[in-house]
């Protein structure tokens, strides 16, 4: 599939996994392994912009044309004709009112068609994936012509943030890494527990938030104690 939409909830790691394989791809292609080749990501928000800013608009008094981000990003992609791999990458909400001039993009005449008249073809190289934490809002015909890959929170955990964290503790506290990520293991689950069961949260938070939030507490209450001279002092 030349779209893809990789949808789940906030820290499912989704941004970590296209990163992950933009790099390994990249790197394959520095060591000449598997006929890989160098990836580019070109990253936006659809929704933190207008949709005239999105795909382009005529101005009402000159009637002018003028591009719009994606078309912009889009036809820079388009026009390399090399080996390299190009991602247009759409970090944001999907809804039916920006998501449906795509159409002709993800469906087999790979071609994005701009009020302008312009069409531009989509490369060989070029894919198009979206970031989106639902699918509520979007079309059965957007859904069905791209690939969905679904990732489920729960499944990867809020340890990895925490092993992630330990790691960031300067070399002088090595001694009591160990201990910090003990008490963690040790409070975390009842406490992640209890507020699922007891409390009821006025925006929801998933469960490595709640960790994440824990971990930047005691960052700030720890903060003497980064500094090698003054933790030797105490």
């Amino acid at each position: 599939r030349h779209g893809l939409m990789v949808v789940g909830e906030p820290d499912a790691a989704k941004t970590c996994m296209w990163k992950v394989l933009q790099g390994a791809l990249t790197d394959m292609k520095e060591r000449d392994l598997m006929g890989e080749n160098t990836t580019h990501v070109h990253l936006m928000n659809p929704k933190s912009i207008q949709m005239g800013q999105l795909y382009g608009n005529f101005d009402p008094m000159s009637h002018e044309w003028t591009d719009g981000v994606l078309a912009n990003l889009y036809r820079d992609a388009s026009k390399d004709l090399g080996p390299d791999r190009h991602w247009i990458l759409f970090d944001g909400p999907v809804d039916a009112i920006w998501i449906e001039n795509m159409n002709t993009v993800l469906d087999d005449n790979k071609k994005l068609c701009l009020m302008s008249g312009e069409i531009i073809a989509m490369s060989p190289s070029m894919n198009m994936i979206f970031e989106p934490m639902d699918l509520a809002v979007a079309s059965p015909a957007t859904v069905s012509r791209v690939g969905i890959i679904y990732v489920e929170p729960h499944v990867l955990g809020w340890e990895p943030a925490l092993d992630s964290w330990i790691n960031e503790i300067p070399a002088h506290l090595e001694d009591h890494k160990a201990h910090i990520k003990d008490l963690f293991m040790w409070l975390c689950p009842p406490c992640i527990k209890y507020v699922r069961r007891e409390v009821k949260e006025q925006s929801p938070t998933m469960d490595t938030m709640l960790a994440k939030g824990c971990m930047r507490i005691f960052r700030s209450l720890a903060d003497e104690l980064y500094d090698e001279e003054t933790q030797k002092e105490m």
